[in-house]
């Protein structure tokens, strides 16, 4: 971790001190026709005191969390009143969510680079281990009894959390962008973001409180390692288009041999206050097996108020958890709206999802995740206490429901979050 932060320390200085060397190698020059090599440090951070109302102290989501989960997915349900029972009802933190750290730097009009440091929080798994004995002395018998003495330790982490339970970062983004090699275009290589959520972001506007659907519910990456092609179909930069090819695992390592196609195009309509996006990509997991994602979103946008809808579709080949080698299909429907009510300094926002990890399992028996349709509602206010910064005051509720699609109607309970969130970027 240090000779990460040294390295980046290391780059900042060097990053500075050419920009100060090309400066004063040009004075004089006309600023119309010399480029100044610079670049931007900035920051953001999610963060929120969290009081859980509500969670799933039955244990039913023990073995059967859909995959991608959600922030608040109980880590140790039946363990309700224990030590670590994490996320359980009456749980209550201050917690950190999200901080970047972040660096683009411009080495010419058409070269540019970027890297970002990332913490997106994280938990830890604990086991029980056997730490030595404990002699006992039977004064009647005459006999020793040897006792194992145990503590509770960490074995793995969910996120970015170190075993010592330390925050740590990753590396979320460092890629190399060239500009003129294709029309209207740039060519983007190395870690990234990827273009399957920015318009729905954008028109969400509280990405501060919770991710898109796709993204929260794992179906989409946000960003990973490949190549992309991203740029305008025309002059005024009304539609756009993305091509990428990438590993398809993340900021992760690569592990397989399959790569992941991404396509998206994008549109402003109505003097820009209507947008559309529609994504699409494909990856191979087996040499027989494909998994598709389709995402389209639509949204109306301006000063006073904006709303917008998500759709998403997706097919993982050969991996339905009720018939071995059918498909599975999870698929879902976002809707929200923001609007001001008072200028740059108080918002209101609403969102609501529908979430099913398989449209395609039904019936008496379902398992691993299968059973339970999702629906996600999250509303709030959004207070910005000084107009002149880009910092946030939003408390909120965050709820997340089950409804039991088979003939055994079990009950799981869903779980309700009471956040006070706090957001800044510059």
């Amino acid at each position: 971790m240090k000779k990460i932060i040294s390295f980046f320390a290391l780059t900042l200085l060097m990053g500075g001190f050419a920009a100060s060397s090309h400066a004063q190698g040009n004075v004089g020059s006309s600023a119309d026709t010399v480029f100044h090599s610079g670049g931007r440090l900035w920051m953001q951070m999610f963060a929120d005191y969290d009081y859980v109302l509500s969670s799933d102290t039955a244990g039913r989501a023990t073995g059967t969390v859909p995959k991608g989960g959600t922030y608040y997915t109980p880590i140790d349900p039946k363990n309700a009143n224990g030590q670590f029972g994490i996320w359980q009802k009456y749980y209550q933190a201050f917690d950190l969510r999200r901080f970047y750290l972040g660096y683009d730097y411009n080495m010419s009009k058409d070269v540019s680079a970027q890297l970002l440091l990332s913490h997106e929080n994280g938990t830890l798994t604990y086991t029980t281990v056997v730490t030595g004995e404990t002699a006992t002395y039977d004064s009647v018998k005459k006999t020793v009894t040897l006792k194992p003495t145990t503590t509770t330790v960490p074995t793995t982490s969910s996120g970015d959390i170190a075993l010592d339970a330390n925050r740590t970062f990753f590396l979320k983004n460092a890629n190399v962008q060239f500009k003129g090699w294709i029309p209207m275009a740039s060519v983007i290589f190395g870690q990234q973001g990827t273009a399957a959520f920015g318009t729905a972001e954008g028109i969400w506007g509280y990405r501060s409180i919770e991710k898109t659907i796709a993204d929260m519910r794992g179906n989409i990456q946000s960003n990973d390692l490949g190549i992309q092609i991203k740029g305008s179909l025309d002059n005024a930069k009304l539609y756009g288009y993305s091509v990428m090819l990438s590993n398809g695992n993340g900021a992760k390592q690569e592990n397989d041999k399959f790569k992941k196609l991404m396509l998206d195009v994008n549109g402003m309509f109505l003097d820009k206050h209507i947008a559309v996006d529609v994504y699409y990509d494909m990856m191979g997991t087996t040499d027989t097996s494909t998994n598709t994602t389709l995402q389209a979103t639509i949204g109306y946008t301006s000063d006073v108020v904006s709303v917008g809808a998500e759709y998403l579709m997706q097919t993982l080949g050969h991996r339905s958890t009720i018939t071995v080698g059918n498909d599975a299909t999870p698929s879902g429907l976002s809707v929200f709206a923001r609007a001001t009510l008072l200028s740059k300094q108080l918002m209101v926002f609403a969102r609501y999802d529908m979430y099913d990890p398989d449209s395609k399992a039904s019936g008496t028996t379902i398992s691993q995740g299968a059973n339970w349709k999702e629906s996600f509602i999250t509303a709030g206010l959004d207070w910005q206490p000084d107009m002149t910064v880009n910092a946030h005051v939003i408390p909120n509720i965050w709820i997340d429901n089950y409804t039991d699609k088979s003939s055994t109607a079990l009950a799981r309970q869903g779980v309700t979050v009471g956040r006070v969130t706090f957001a800044y970027k510059f």
